[in-house]
């Protein structure tokens, strides 16, 4: 039985959708055909729900500005990023270009492309520290035939009494339950060291500064509502009644209120005058403090300036820079969580080849200055002798094994300085006659030759090219 065809089989043993209640005792119906009400059982308006308490915030994701732009650049860049399957071993792995575990994360379920599923992924975690994920399957042996994914906050764990291991988990929604197996989640978080089993989300740790800033805006909102004045008080001296307090009143609001009747002349009468009591911006440093929450909500999701198109103090390079920390510090790590929970929770456990994911890192272009410094770093020491293959799988340059990389090649060409001749390491090394011509001059060089441990080169130069046959050969051992 499929996902959502379960979820409305419980629906109607809980109570029903509409009027459709069920007597205890009565067999059920067939299962109606109802697609779309039966995914609107589980699916509601998404990026929702991560409450902040007391503050009057419950919708950071479409309420704050720096939430959104934080959340995003982190989920946004994330999902262009091409997720990739390989088997094998880890030291010689190869890519899996078809497969029913690619097409899995390729069109996860009819509403969801690969990309869309990991982006509201990192949006989950962003916001919740967590994110699940509902295998359509019926045992964990099995590639499942759908991934969904649903808000955090309908979910709560099944703990097994004796050993306080999470057993399962219960979907929950309008007083309706569903419950699943432990293999049918795939259960993304952030560590929290204040609860065993649930995450705990940057957007916790940044509240106090969205709170600021969001009533900061609210401020600011109604103060150029408020034709940009800051507050005041009517002053009189005289004993004024109810009806004169309202009516008065009303006028000083009927003409002054609003930003259209902004700098409107005030006509004051009974010795009543105008006093202001509120603070400009100016006197509270408005631009600062919203500057500073601004930079202590970035801190707490690790997104640099240059991420959200804020470039007041920065140069290209600076930008370029705040880039590449930007994948290294904050997405690659993102990258590995979400590689180890796949393995551990879904691939480790299928039957046949051992088959796990990993993002595509060479596609990432601010990494590629990385791969260039590799690429020479890789290169001299390759001229020092060290194999081709060896120092790919060393600097996990992503380059396949290639026929003959296991031998190691030297330039034979230097000589200690001072040294006039390099001594013969063989006894048994053919030493040829000088020749007439170079009698009277410096005697020949020898032949020399390399010995290494392992993969074994051996490069013999005769050094004197005036030589009659002179020959440089170069042969490799085993």
């Amino acid at each position: 039985m499929g996902l959502i065809s379960r979820g409305i089989n419980y629906a109607f043993r809980l109570g029903g959708l509409g009027a459709r209640r069920q007597a205890p005792d009565a067999s059920l119906p067939a299962l109606p055909t109802f697609p779309e009400t039966d995914r609107l059982f589980f699916l509601s308006p998404h990026l929702l729900m991560a409450q902040l308490r007391g503050g009057g915030l419950t919708h950071p994701y479409k309420d704050h500005v720096w939430v959104y732009s934080c959340v995003n650049a982190i989920a946004q860049n994330l999902m262009g990023i091409p997720l990739l399957f390989f088997t094998g071993s880890r030291k010689d792995k190869k890519l899996v270009e078809a497969g029913s575990l690619v097409k899995l994360f390729e069109t996860p379920n009819p509403m969801m492309s690969g990309a869309q599923l990991i982006e509201a992924t990192f949006i989950y975690l962003g916001l919740c520290g967590e994110a699940f994920y509902v295998a359509e399957q019926k045992n964990p042996r099995e590639v499942p035939k759908e991934l969904w994914t649903f808000h955090p906050n309908r979910f709560k764990e099944v703990v097994d009494r004796d050993t306080g291991l999470i057993a399962g988990w219960t979907y929950e929604k309008g007083g309706k339950k569903i419950p699943f197996e432990a293999h049918e989640i795939i259960f993304f978080r952030y560590f929290n060291p204040y609860h065993d089993y649930r995450g705990l989300a940057p957007l916790q740790a940044a509240q106090a500064g969205i709170d600021q800033d969001f009533w900061a805006s609210r401020y600011n909102a109604a103060f150029f509502k408020n034709n940009a004045q800051p507050g005041g008080i009517l002053e009189t001296s005289a004993n004024l009644g109810d009806e004169e307090f309202k009516r008065l009143l009303a006028q000083w609001n009927d003409r002054h209120q609003g930003a259209s009747k902004a700098h409107a002349i005030a006509l004051l009468e009974g010795g009543v005058t105008y006093k202001q009591t509120g603070l400009s911006q100016k006197d509270m440093d408005f631009l600062e403090q919203r500057k500073f929450n601004r930079e202590e909500i970035m801190a707490a999701f690790k997104v640099p300036k240059s991420e959200l198109g804020i470039y007041e103090d920065l140069n290209f390079a600076t930008a370029k820079t705040q880039d590449r920390v930007f994948w290294t510090k904050t997405l690659l790590p993102k990258m590995a969580l979400f590689e180890f929970v796949v393995w551990h929770q879904l691939c480790s456990r299928l039957s046949g080849p051992e088959t796990w994911a990993e993002f595509d890192r060479t596609a990432v272009d601010a990494l590629k200055e990385d791969l260039k410094e590799m690429l020479e770093a890789g290169q001299k020491v390759w001229q020092m002798g060290v194999p081709f293959n060896v120092v790919n799988e060393t600097l996990n340059l992503g380059f396949p094994k290639v026929e003959g990389g296991d031998m190691g090649y030297l330039p034979f060409n230097m000589m200690p300085v001072g040294s006039q001749a390099i001594p013969n390491p063989s006894p048994s090394a053919a030493i040829p006659p000088p020749s007439p011509e170079k009698a009277a001059g410096s005697p020949p060089l020898p032949a020399a030759s390399l010995h290494l441990s392992g993969t074994t080169v051996i490069v013999r130069r005769t050094m004197d090219p005036g030589l009659p046959g002179c020959s440089t050969t170069t042969c490799g051992r085993p």
